[in-house]
């Protein structure tokens, strides 16, 4: 239920060309981006933002696990996860959308596709790994890895778009929404190139700026510091989805 549902394929012969369509499930909201985006803003609870976040990671956790069975599939890395490619749902759930560039694996965990036909997706969105070209073309598990980076960038969207209430000597004040932006706004151009990314991201090390007020907040303060763990630059360090689902 995390990942956009298909319904069917058809094409049609228009004489001098043919248009290929993909029908699938429709959700009237939209790309979380344009959701998060919208003005005035949707006053997003930490218990929504947490909503929307667990169900993109249960997503993830699907497409990276294979199932070995009859209906199943193999092991999948998205390879373009950013807040455009997730759609949100009447519930407030989201759902991954846009598979034109994912990898698949096989039982040794080797991608199945030729390296030159890989394409890494976003420049914003890409892990140092991709952007200083260190990570492995051939490892499934390397390209699953270099995503939860860029979940780590999602997280943030969600966090700077949530409205909270904070207590402080029995007064309770209520902090809005800040207006939404895009990872990397602060440092980054509109349509930041590799070039510019690495020199922020692997160069200068640079993350998403934190909001110290997250931290006074239970649910918030626990995203952040997820969020936290899985953009360090050792792809290493970073939670797998199934172990990110259970934190």
């Amino acid at each position: 239920e995390n990942i956009l549902g298909f319904i069917a394929s058809d094409n049609i012969d228009r004489g001098t060309y043919t248009e290929l369509w993909i029908i699938t499930e429709y959700h009237a909201n939209g790309s979380l981006h344009d959701y998060l985006s919208q003005s005035p803003p949707h006053q997003l609870t930490p218990a929504d933002t947490l909503r929307m976040a667990l169900s993109i990671v249960n997503g993830l956790d699907h497409l990276h696990t294979a199932i070995e069975s009859c209906q199943g599939k193999p092991a999948l890395a998205h390879c373009d996860m950013k807040s455009k490619n997730i759609l949100v749902k009447a519930d407030l759930t989201c759902c991954i959308s846009d598979l034109g560039l994912a990898l698949s694996g096989d039982k040794n965990g080797q991608v199945t596709q030729p390296p030159h036909t890989i394409r890494t997706g976003t420049k914003r969105y890409m892990a140092p790994e991709i952007l200083d070209k260190s990570i492995n073309y051939r490892s499934l598990l390397e390209f699953q890895q270099a995503e939860m980076y860029s979940l780590a960038l999602i997280f943030w969207e969600l966090l700077r778009r949530t409205s909270f209430d904070i207590e402080s000597d029995g007064e309770v004040t209520k902090v809005l929404a800040y207006e939404y932006r895009m990872p990397y706004y602060d440092f980054a151009s509109t349509d930041p190139d590799e070039m510019q990314m690495r020199q922020l991201v692997c160069d200068q090390e640079r993350r998403p700026e934190i909001n110290p007020l997250w931290r006074q907040v239970t649910i918030l303060n626990d995203l952040t510091q997820l969020a936290e763990e899985l953009w360090v630059g050792n792809a290493n360090g970073r939670l797998n989805a199934l172990r990110l689902k259970k934190s």
